[in-house]
């Protein structure tokens, strides 16, 4: 998937009656030393896949992406606290 193919695919999910606070994580460069991993919800994936750096996308889907979502918000919280 291409990363400037997350609008639609969002909007295809929605259309489908996925909720816009379903977790997502957008993980990028999987089998190099440079992947990334970003987490979020459904409702900001294109905001999360305009963050690639070009290489190949994958956009994980569901409930069991919820705990990389709070792992994310935790370190933002620790961030902000130092």
């Amino acid at each position: 998937m291409a990363a400037g193919d997350a609008e639609g695919v969002r909007d295809a999910l929605f259309a489908a009656g996925v909720r816009p606070d379903t977790p997502v994580a957008v993980a990028e460069n999987v089998s190099l030393e440079t992947s990334e991993v970003r987490a979020g919800t459904l409702q900001e994936l294109p905001r999360l896949a305009s963050s690639s750096s070009g290489g190949p996308v994958l956009i994980l889907l569901g409930k069991v992406y919820e705990e990389v979502l709070d792992v994310a918000h935790e370190a933002v919280r620790e961030v902000a606290a130092s």
